[in-house]
Formats: C-alpha cells, sequence, structure tokens
C-alpha cells in the first residue's frame, strides 16, 4: 500500500513512513467504515416517543340543589325625603350641610316672615272692617224691622237690608279664610326635620330666592335602616318570592355577609327586561351608608336536580360534545392518563356545568382546552411539577 501525498511529490509506500504506518492505516479503515455505513442506513423501526401534555385539572365537586346568582346593588335608605318650602320667598336662615344630622322636630331652614307677617296684619285689618261692618248692617236690618211693623218702612227697604247683611256675611267668612291662609303661610315660612335624620344633598344657599315647591335638602332617615335595591334578568325573576331570604356582602364594612330579606319585586322591566328587586337588611350594621356598593348572593331551587342526587359541578369549559352531539368530558386516571366519559347536561349557568352519570365527586377532568387533547394522551396537570427530593 502507498500513499500519495500531491502532484509535486511522488508515491510513497507506507512501509517507508515507518512508526506512523499503522496510525494511518486505521484513521482511513474507520473513515471508510463510517461511509459505508451512511450508504447503507439503517432499516430497523425507531420506538416512538409518547409527549406529555400539560392540562388545567378541575376537581368534581356534589351538586348543590340550588343555584347561587352574584348581582350587585346599592344601598339605599329605607326612609328618604325631599323638604321644599310650600310658598316662594328668600331664604334667612340654611345652618345645616350635608353629612349633618339633626332630630325630630328641629328647624332645618326658615324663610324671610317680613312678608307673610304683612299679609296677616292686612287678613286681620280686613276681617275686623268686615266685622264691624257686619254688626251696622245687622242692627240696621233689626231697626227697620221693628219700623216695618209699625208700617213706618217699606217692605223694600228691609229686603235691601236684608241683602246688605247676607253680603257682608259672605264678604266676612272670605276674610277669615283670607287670615287663616295667612296664618299657615307664616306658620310654613320652616322647615322641620319630619324624623331623626342625615342631610344627604343640599340644593339652595342662605339668602336664594326659592318657588314653591322647589328642592331645598334631601334627608335620610337614620331610624328606618336601609334597602338593596338591585335589578334581576327575566330568567331568574320568577324564581324570587317576597319574604325569601338571601346572604348580602357590602366588601367596604366587611367580608362577612348579612341576612335580607326581598320586600319587593318589580312587575315591570326598568331597562333590558331587568326587574327592580328591593331587599331589607336585617338588623343595624356599623358603618353602613346610603350608596355603598353591594353584592347579592341569590339562591334559586334547581327543580331538575330532584331527580339527580348524583350530580356533580364542574367548569362549564370543561364540557365538550362529539360529533354526534352527545356531551362529555376527559377525566384523568391515577397514571394520569385521559379517559372519555360520556355525561349528562342537566343544568349550567355562564360559568359552571351541572352533570351526572359517569362522573363522580373528586374526579380530575380536564377544565379547558378540552379540544386540544383526546383520550389516552397521556398529561400532566398544571402547576404540578415533577416531585423534588433533598
Amino acid at each position: 500500500m502507498s500513499l500519495r501525498l500531491s502532484k509535486r511529490f511522488r508515491t510513497v509506500p507506507l512501509v517507508a513512513l515507518g512508526p506512523f504506518a499503522a496510525m494511518i492505516r486505521a484513521v482511513l479503515l474507520a473513515s471508510l467504515a463510517g461511509l459505508l455505513a451512511g450508504c447503507l442506513g439503517n432499516d430497523e423501526p425507531t420506538e416512538a416517543v409518547q409527549v406529555t401534555r400539560v392540562v388545567d385539572i378541575a376537581e368534581a365537586q356534589a351538586a348543590q340543589p340550588f343555584r347561587v346568582t352574584r348581582l350587585s346593588g346599592q344601598v339605599v335608605a329605607a326612609e328618604e325625603t325631599t323638604l321644599s318650602f310650600e310658598t316662594s320667598g328668600v331664604i334667612e336662615q340654611l345652618g345645616i350641610d350635608v353629612g349633618d344630622e339633626f332630630a325630630r322636630g328641629d328647624v332645618l331652614s326658615r324663610m324671610d316672615d317680613s312678608r307673610y307677617i304683612l299679609d296677616l296684619r292686612r287678613a286681620e285689618a280686613e276681617t275686623q272692617r268686615i266685622s264691624a261692618a257686619l254688626d251696622e248692617a245687622r242692627q240696621n236690618s233689626r231697626r227697620l224691622s221693628q219700623l216695618g211693623d209699625r208700617s213706618f218702612a217699606s217692605g223694600s227697604q228691609l229686603d235691601t237690608a236684608r241683602a246688605q247683611v247676607a253680603t257682608l256675611e259672605a264678604e266676612y267668612a272670605a276674610a277669615q279664610a283670607s287670615r287663616r291662609l295667612a296664618e299657615r303661610d307664616l306658620e310654613r315660612i320652616e322647615l322641620k326635620a319630619p324624623f331623626n335624620g342625615i342631610v344627604s344633598k343640599r340644593m339652595v344657599d342662605a339668602s336664594e330666592q326659592v318657588a314653591a315647591g322647589q328642592p331645598v335638602l334631601h334627608i335620610q332617615s337614620l331610624e328606618g335602616g336601609y334597602e338593596i335595591h338591585t335589578r334581576v334578568s327575566e330568567t331568574l325573576i320568577n324564581q324570587l318570592e317576597p319574604g325569601s331570604h338571601h346572604a348580602v356582602a357590602i366588601p367596604q364594612i366587611s367580608a362577612e355577609t348579612f341576612a335580607g330579606e326581598i320586600v319587593r319585586v318589580g312587575s315591570e322591566p326598568l331597562s333590558s327586561n331587568n326587574y327592580p328587586v328591593i331587599l331589607t337588611l336585617q338588623g343595624p350594621i356599623t358603618g353602613l351608608r346610603a350608596g355603598m356598593t353591594a353584592k347579592i348572593l341569590f339562591r334559586s331551587s334547581i327543580p331538575s336536580l330532584n331527580t339527580k342526587p348524583d350530580a356533580v359541578e364542574l367548569p362549564m369549559t370543561a364540557v365538550s360534545y362529539d360529533g354526534d352531539g352527545a356531551p362529555y368530558v376527559l377525566r384523568m386516571n391515577p397514571q394520569r392518563v385521559l379517559e372519555k366519559v360520556a355525561v349528562e347536561l342537566v343544568d349550567f349557568s355562564d360559568t359552571r356545568a351541572t352533570i351526572c352519570c359517569g362522573v363522580q365527586p373528586g374526579d380530575q377532568v380536564v377544565a379547558r382546552g378540552v379540544e386540544f387533547v383526546s383520550a389516552d394522551d397521556q398529561v400532566q396537570p398544571l402547576n404540578a411539577g415533577p416531585e423534588r427530593y433533598n
């Protein structure tokens, strides 16, 4: 065997290379064997590697015989009113503001009374004038009546005197009514508190001219408690009855819930088929104020569960449908392999589904992404990494 080094050099026998001949021969043989192996290839089949998929797992829970619907509401004072003057005038006193508390009978605002005092004095003077004229007319009528008995007065004179008395009596009655109206107007220049409460809104300022019936103060009672006003959709309204009790949460006050009782259920929708519902809160609640946000947990029965005692609840996204439209779920067995389980859909909401027949409480099923996995897939629950040991 010889080695060709270059065109410029002659062929040199490997024997002539001395101790390097064996090493060069081994390198050449190994290179030739690699080339032959690459050309011939490997016809033996390789074993497929199974991919473990990461999935979100949910645990089936025993279904409750009722549905809980969470809605938002607003705290409203059970007793509130808007105060206004029955007459027009200038506000002379308004020493109360928003947030101020008051007692029943307190004077909250007062109007300038000078005009109404003058009106009352004028009405009293007019009443006295007509009363004096009426007394004189009556005396004249009696005198003419006596003269008539003696034939010293004609019948026409007597008729005129009696007509004068009747006219003055009518004027006197009208004057008395005017005087009573003036007295009433003078009494009503003050706004008095109808109950113990707090001012929630003030619409005018002192020295401002107001008209009769113009709102001056909006007040809320501290005695009547508070109500929760909310709106309920048409799908739930027929399941709520006055007198039923439901849990109410006030996040601004406490993480606990309070007992609420439905007192009124609206018969006509306010907007978008939402019906008004009013609840009262049982007992005083420290720190509660009108305008706060409330969370109401309405409990309504599910008639379809009366015949399904083995029903369980799962996320709505855990239920999928096959080509025939039959519902199923993918359950994970202890070996973390998925199994397709046919189920029956009993009830559902926006986020939860109630199923039966095939899944027991405690079973673990794929919660989301059912369309991306299938039965017999090896899976790894989300956020459940391999066990580690020290």
